[in-house]
This record gives structure tokens, C-alpha cells and sequence, in this order.
């Protein structure tokens, strides 16, 4: 049931987005596989956040020097955007050219030195390995994308949207977590204090990952595991189920519409 729900969203999602996109920048430019794979590296520095688009497939690595290397498909080369905006680089297509007919690579990587926030949409694909850093961290996934790997961070924020997934292990401060349109977050490794919510059949997945206190919200059949040892204030609607593991003080506890909270 919930991989349907799943390829419903995506479907919506993807059609939205081409009726927005043609309403924007006119009709969509086609970009037809040429068969053939090229590799650039660009000369881009200076950078500590990522957003990253249009289904490419990165791997970003901790390292003291900046490096950017895409590989592409021939015919995405003219078509292809990867600059610098401020402090962030952006790796994705020009607007206009955002259907692709046959097999098309797309692949990047980036080496960097710290990384403060990623944006990963339109089905991209994001796998981050080497940081560690006591500072904020940002991380937003959204239209069917995947972010993956191993972070250490200080307060950080994770947001996951539009059938997309969030899957990490590493050490945090304070964090925020939310999950909306049938996506799934899922964290391992240990955490200070925690507001996480999960709405429209999502599923919030904290319970390896030891926290202190925790604020809960879930909505719209989602589900949240939490680990904890302090408090736990709990808000459950609409056929949510949260289940906690621990010896948590129980604070602000409401449920309604089916939901239950429960110990593992």
C-alpha cells in the first residue's frame, strides 16, 4: 500500500512540475542520449553547500582541496549547469532542457573541505562519506531524491519531502527532523535533543539513535520509532503509530483518529 502511495506522489510530483516548468520557460526541450560519456572537471572553489538536481547521481567526499568532476552524456555537455551562486554549487541542467530520450548518465563528484547544507530534488541522488564538524548542518531532499552516507554535525536540520529518502549515520547535536509525502528518514548514531514530525504516510526512523529529550508530531498515517532517556511529548492524529524505546519521562501526551504511542 505504501509503495503505491509512493509512485502516486512521484507520478503528481512529476507531472506538476512539467506543467510548471512549461508554464515558466515555455515547452521542454528534449535532450536525446548521443551514447557517448564525457568526463569534465571544473575549476569551482570556495563553496559549502550543494543543491543538487535533475536526477544526477553525486558523490560527495571530505577533503581539504576542492575538486568537481561530472561525467555526462555528450549531449547533456551544452546543456549542462554546474556554477557557483554565493557559497553554494549547483549541479543540474539549464532551464528548459529537463526531458531526457534513452539511457543518459549523469554522475558528479565533489571533494570540499566542510559542507553546511544540501539541497537534493528531481529525483537526484546524493551519497556524502569523510565529515566531521561540531557546526549546523542543513539537509533537504525533495521530488523523489535520495541522500545517503555517514555525517558528523552539530544542530542540524533534515527535511525530507515528495516520496524521497534520508538515510545517515553519525553524531549530532540538537536536530530537527521532518518528513512529508510519503518519505522516509531514517538516522543511526546518537543525538542531544529532538523535534521530529512525520506527516502523509511517512515514516521517521530514530531508534537507533539515542537522544535526550524528544518532541514528536506525526499526522496522516506516519509512523515515528524514537530512542530517548529524558522526556517525550507525543502529538499523534489521523492513524499515526509512534513507538519509543528507553525510560523516557512521559510529558504532553495526544492522541486521536486511530493513533497510539507505544514501547518497543
Amino acid at each position: 500500500m505504501k509503495q503505491r502511495t509512493m509512485w502516486g506522489i512521484l507520478s503528481l510530483f512529476l507531472a506538476g512540475s512539467l506543467l510548471l516548468t512549461g508554464c515558466l520557460v515555455g515547452p521542454l526541450q528534449t535532450i536525446a542520449s548521443a551514447g557517448r560519456t564525457v568526463t569534465q572537471e571544473m575549476s569551482i572553489r570556495d563553496f559549502d553547500r550543494l543543491q543538487i538536481s535533475h536526477a544526477f547521481e553525486v558523490e560527495v567526499r571530505q577533503g581539504e582541496a576542492f575538486r568537481v568532476v561530472v561525467e555526462v552524456d555528450e549531449a547533456v555537455l551544452p546543456h549542462l549547469q554546474v556554477d557557483r551562486v554565493g557559497n553554494t554549487l549547483r549541479i543540474g541542467i539549464v532551464p528548459g532542457w529537463r526531458i531526457f530520450r534513452g539511457p543518459t548518465t549523469l554522475r558528479a563528484e565533489v571533494t570540499m573541505p566542510t559542507l553546511a547544507g544540501l539541497t537534493a530534488s528531481g529525483a537526484a541522488r546524493v551519497d556524502l562519506s569523510g565529515f566531521r564538524s561540531s557546526s549546523a548542518l542543513e539537509i533537504r531532499a525533495s521530488g523523489a531524491s535520495v541522500v545517503q552516507g555517514a555525517i558528523d554535525a552539530g544542530d542540524t536540520t533534515i527535511a525530507a519531502s515528495g516520496a524521497s529518502r534520508i538515510n545517515l549515520s553519525g553524531t549530532y547535536q540538537d536536530l530537527a527532523v521532518e518528513a512529508s509525502g510519503a518519505s522516509d528518514v531514517t538516522l543511526d548514531g546518537s543525538g542531544q535533543n529532538l523535534r521530529a514530525n512525520a506527516s502523509g504516510g511517512s515514516e521517521v526512523d530514530l531508534a537507533n539513535l539515542p537522544v535526550v529529550d524528544a518532541r514528536l508530531d506525526a499526522s496522516g498515517a506516519s509512523t515515528i520509532y524514537v530512542q530517548l532517556s529524558g522526556t517525550l511529548d507525543v502529538e499523534a492524529s489521523g492513524a499515526s503509530n509512534i513507538y519509543y524505546s528507553g525510560d523516557p519521562t512521559l510529558g504532553d501526551v495526544s492522541t486521536s483518529g486511530a493513533s497510539s504511542i507505544s514501547r518497543r
